[in-house]
């Protein structure tokens, strides 16, 4: 059965994970930016240029500058807006989750005004109980380029942590549990 993910933020680890899910079978990724013109360069050039230069992004990614067509029917909603903009964009464009539907956080850090991390405010906008998180050593522009790296998909939700861990492994990246 083919699963669907809505990758949110189409920056360099936006762009990067929806190319590490799209090479897996049965699983199809659109690729979300809040930009049209930026939705426009990516599908006509298949490449982030300004972020991962040179870096092919498959053809079977779809982009999407609509919120909700992106995220419709979507297994897994994957946040990747930097915090500072994540409230704020959600707020914007995001319907409540559809019910049981996880959500994936790439955001780093914590939101300024109050201290929250991403995942906190993913569950307060969005209403979702089943958050994971991915986290490690990792640089996008290396993961995109093929070099390996081992990062951790953490969830109070050991289930939810293991499913996101066997979507994103490959022969070259590691999401370990």
């Amino acid at each position: 059965m083919t699963k669907r993910f809505a990758v949110i933020g189409s920056g360099a680890w936006g762009t990067t994970v929806a190319m590490l899910l799209a090479k897996k079978p049965g699983q199809r990724v659109c690729l979300w930016s809040y930009r049209p013109e930026l939705t426009r360069q990516l599908r006509d050039t298949r490449e982030n240029a300004r972020l991962l230069p040179g870096v092919r992004i498959p053809d079977d990614i779809e982009f999407q500058d609509d919120f909700h067509e992106a995220t419709d029917g979507a297994a897994l909603w994957i946040a990747a807006i930097p915090t500072v903009y994540l409230r704020e964009t959600l707020k914007k464009n995001a319907p409540r989750l559809p019910a049981g539907t996880p959500v994936l956080s790439l955001c780093k850090g914590v939101e300024n005004k109050t201290f929250q991390r991403p995942s906190q405010i993913l569950r307060e906008v969005l209403g979702s109980e089943r958050v994971a998180v991915l986290s490690g050593p990792s640089h996008a522009e290396e993961v995109a380029r093929g070099q390996p790296a081992s990062v951790v998909a953490a969830s109070a939700d050991a289930e939810l942590a293991g499913w996101v861990q066997s979507c994103l492994t490959s022969e070259r990246f590691r999401g370990l549990g």
